[in-house]
């Protein structure tokens, strides 16, 4: 239940700071005096939008905080799932500051508008001036039936499947266009990779090619260059080998004589050596530099190919060439096994389509099994409330496909005089009419889901005289259960309350604020007398007011 509302800087409000009890509370006060903007006001903590227009000064940030007695309510799973902490009183409190930034917080725990709604959604339900008009939306209608009938969480997992297989659907749509777009490019595709497997690439051939063909071009040049050098280093007579030589003999006799010699000689002898061995290593290239004509050809033909393909693919090396031709084999493959995937894929959502066909089915027995009664409880309250001749039918129809719902159209249909067909609440007129169905269901409701509080702004909107003690009456029963607030200009409805605030306004240094004040038992009789018989009261409506009051206990105020 709402245990307290703290307001400050929202619209004509500067700081109210209230408490609510259990049971039935009533706020009255002139019209423009502020009592929507309550409704507002406490509309806002529970995860409405907002912007910087409410602030009744635009220097400092609105705050509006309420306090929730929820022991009761098995809400701990709630906050388990959010991370936040649990509290038997939990506070939800939202900030609205100047430069428009908001902020939402629960138990102090700063937390995003989805989660201050979906706990604020648990905790109260407000009817809101005009929200009547719901009545004649056939998915709240049919949200009545379910919470009625107790069926929330067996529509929740039917929800949950309908979800799943409309995520089944759009992946299978996915693989047949998937299917039907790569059908096209498939030959080419294939294509490619087959000329690329034909190719045997491999990914170091390019560079040995290339220097081969460099070898094979330039062979005769080598060759002719390679004589050149073998003739300087092993001519017999004047060739660097035999002169090397020469040289060895002689430092090596002349060296017995001078040990300086000894390190020079060494050094000769390595370098004939050295010389040797590049003459036999040049000799033998040069005698391997006999050049095949076709070879050549066939080298040249293989970079041709290679060099075509990179041309093609748009690439410069051979591994760029293998990383296309294995990611080809794998969208080949891939779209291989399309086929196979759709026809899974149809044989999922076939099993699928049956088990939501079944839950669907379910939901609808579970529904027209609840119409009797919810009927004939909806005609008990209508009648209690002035309508002793109404008829109330709830009718349905068969969707051809199972929808987020299931597979039914529910429509409530009504008349509040004998001897005329129900018809479609769409077709009525008498705002009357439409607030007191709105009230019983809403009552009828509450007494399935138990939540913790109710709020009617102005539920009384068409309705006057011994109707309006009766929808009184009807609240005052709803009372005993839940914690029930109506903002109401009629005294018969007020009078029925236990608690009764008055919202006023006040001028404080030339400005205009909106009050609000717990009313003592002879205070509630002066505020009934003035909505009974205008500011002005008269004995008789003062008697009137007492009245109204005589069956209620005294109330202290706070």
């Amino acid at each position: 239940m709402l245990k307290h509302l703290f307001i400050e800087n929202y619209a004509l409000i500067d700081r109210l700071d209230i408490a609510f009890a259990q049971g039935f509370t009533a706020i009255t006060g002139e019209t423009g005096a502020g009592k929507s903007i309550l409704m507002d006001a406490l509309d806002l903590v529970l995860g409405k939008r907002a912007d910087t227009q409410i602030l009744s000064n635009p220097d400092r940030k609105c705050v509006v905080e309420g306090t929730f007695h929820i022991a009761n309510y098995h809400l701990h799973s709630f906050f388990e799932e959010t991370g936040l902490d649990y509290d038997h009183d939990t506070v939800l409190r939202r900030e609205i500051h100047p430069n428009g930034k908001t902020r939402a917080f629960i138990n102090d725990t700063p937390v995003n508008l989805t989660n201050l709604k979906s706990l604020g959604d648990k905790l109260i339900d407000i009817h809101a001036q005009h929200a009547s008009t719901s009545l004649q939306d056939p998915g709240f209608q049919l949200s009545v039936v379910d919470s009625y009938a107790g069926l929330e969480s067996e529509l929740s997992d039917y929800q949950k499947r309908y979800h799943l297989w409309h995520k089944n659907i759009a992946y299978l749509n996915e693989l047949r266009e998937k299917e039907r777009s790569g059908r096209s490019a498939y030959d080419f595709k294939q294509f490619l990779l087959e000329e690329l497997l034909a190719a045997k690439l491999s990914a170091d051939e390019q560079e040995d090619l290339e220097n081969r063909q460099s070898l094979l071009t330039h062979a005769e040049e080598i060759k002719n260059g390679l004589h050149r050098v073998t003739e300087v280093l092993g001519q017999e007579e004047r060739g660097m080998i035999t002169s090397l030589a020469d040289a060895e003999s002689t430092l090596k006799k002349i060296s017995a004589y001078h040990t300086g010699l000894e390190n020079v000689t060494g050094r000769v002898s390595s370098n004939l050596i050295d010389l040797k061995d590049i003459y036999q290593e040049l000799s033998g290239m040069m005698d391997g530099l006999d050049v095949n004509p076709d070879e050549l050809n066939q080298v040249q033909q293989r970079l041709d190919m290679i060099y075509r393909l990179q041309r093609k693919h748009q690439v410069n090396t051979i591994q760029e060439l293998l990383d296309i031709r294995d990611s080809l084999h794998a969208e080949l493959e891939e779209y291989s096994s399309l086929e196979e995937q759709i026809v899974q894929q149809e044989q999922a959502i076939d099993g699928l389509s049956s088990d939501l066909s079944s839950r669907a089915d379910r939901l609808t027995k579970a529904r027209k099994t609840a119409f009797p009664s919810l009927e004939k409880e909806i005609v008990t309250r209508l009648r209690h409330m002035g309508m002793p001749e109404c008829q109330f039918e709830i009718r349905r129809q068969d969707e051809a496909e199972p929808g987020l719902l299931g597979r039914d159209v529910i429509g409530f249909f009504f008349n509040a005089n004998k001897g005329y067909a129900p018809k479609p609440l769409a077709d009525i007129a008498s705002g009357g009419e439409l607030s007191r169905v709105m009230l019983s269901l809403k009552s009828i409701v509450s007494e399935k889901t138990q939540l913790p509080t109710i709020v009617f702004d102005e539920i009384d909107n068409g309705i006057s005289g011994d109707i309006a003690g009766r929808v009184g009456d009807v609240l005052a029963a709803a009372a005993e259960r839940m914690q029930v607030i109506v903002i109401t200009h009629l005294p018969q409805i007020a009078g029925k309350a236990t608690h009764q605030y008055a919202v006023y306004k006040e001028l404080v240094d030339s400005i205009t604020y909106s009050q609000i004040k717990l009313l003592n038992q002879q205070e509630r009789v002066t505020e009934l007398a003035k909505m009974i018989g205008g500011k002005n009261t008269s004995p008789a409506s003062v008697a009137a007011a007492r009245e109204l009051l005589e069956a209620l206990p005294e109330v202290a105020t706070e």
